[in-house]
């Protein structure tokens, strides 16, 4: 929908400008008699309801974008190894503060191995500070310590000291505790031996899970996809989503499904891989389930109730040895897309 809703703009901004353009119109001197503006129509003109024919190519390349960019199902889509948001959905902040722009010759990066830590996951967290002498001679002492949004002290965790050439680094591992709050900060302060201080957080989350993926049921095929029935258990009633990334060998990134159920306290998840994907490949191929994350969605949005988070046991799930015989290369598309690509073509298409 977003992806169409953007086509179509870039439609109606050229439509816009088109027809807001007032019609040419003769004025008539003044006489006894006035005559009042009258618009001139050229016999030659295109229906309203046609676009002119400079913008029909703009138009048919619009329409050749759009059926290109749906050529997979939002639930099924290709990935690539650049696609670093699919790629790592929990991936852990790394900031770096760049210390010469308040006179010191250096940086100071805060960096957390993940964003989202199930209550009891440890943590690994990282501090250093990068410079020459010129900044080293002026440290007194680099501390860290976990805050919550309101910047009072959390915890504060046993660092372990490293110096290397211009390097100093601090490196700590310790567990969520779940008597800590949802938002936290991971801060660090520099401070100078004349007394100034600099500060550089890093954003992290701890949650208590409210499902847990256990596994899957058997393989299914059918409609040119390969459906992955994903099992949840001890769950928390709700509607939950569920996005996972594909790969082929537990190396190559194939495709990121989405999926999304009602859960009792317990069920299944459908997740579908489009068949185009799997066309073309060598037979048969060995899948897994990689990046797993689990959301228990409010049911209305805009109320007080949070997204909340499940965990899979598993960082992996194993789906064994595919055959690829059967599928196809057949772009998808449903009715509201079909008829939003006829819509596009229309218009790209000059008048008969």
């Amino acid at each position: 929908m977003l992806r169409f809703s953007l086509l179509l703009l870039l439609v109606a901004g050229f439509a816009a400008w088109w027809w807001s353009a007032p019609p040419q119109t003769v004025l008539v001197s003044s006489t006894p008699e006035v005559m009042a503006a009258q618009p001139i129509h050229s016999q030659s003109a295109a229906p309203a309801t046609q676009p002119p024919a400079l913008l029909q190519p703009v138009l048919a390349n619009v329409a050749v974008a759009y059926e290109l960019s749906n050529r997979y199902p939002d639930y099924s889509l290709p990935l690539a190894e650049h696609q670093v948001d699919l790629l790592q959905p929990n991936r852990g902040a790394a900031i770096e503060r760049d210390l010469n722009l308040v006179g010191l010759p250096g940086s100071l990066l805060v960096q957390l191995d993940a964003f989202r830590y199930r209550q009891g996951d440890p943590i690994q967290a990282t501090v250093v500070l990068s410079g020459g002498d010129d900044l080293q001679v002026q440290v007194s002492s680099l501390t860290a310590e976990v805050q919550n949004s309101a910047g009072e002290t959390v915890y504060e965790p046993q660092w372990q000291q490293q110096r290397d050439g211009q390097q100093l680094t601090l490196t700590a591992e310790f567990d969520a505790h779940a008597s800590w709050p949802q938002e936290l900060l991971l801060a660090a302060q520099l401070t100078l031996t004349d007394r100034q201080d600099m500060r550089q957080t890093a954003p992290f989350r701890v949650f208590d899970a409210v499902a847990e993926i256990t596994g899957t049921d058997p393989l299914q095929r059918g409609n040119n996809e390969l459906l992955i029935p994903v099992r949840v258990a001890r769950a928390k009633a709700g509607f939950y989503k569920l996005s996972a990334n594909v790969y082929i060998d537990g190396q190559q990134p194939l495709a990121h499904l989405q999926g999304k159920a009602r859960i009792g306290s317990s069920g299944v998840i459908p997740l579908k891989l489009h068949g185009s994907l799997l066309a073309g490949l060598p037979s048969p191929q060995r899948l897994s389930l990689h990046d797993l994350q689990l959301r228990r969605i409010p049911v209305k949005p805009g109320n007080d109730e949070q997204v909340e988070w499940g965990y899979s046991q598993s960082a992996v799930l194993e789906l064994g040895d595919v055959a690829t015989q059967g599928f196809y290369q057949q772009p998808y598309q449903d009715e509201q897309i079909a008829q939003r690509l006829q819509f596009l073509q229309q218009l790209g298409t000059p008048a008969q």
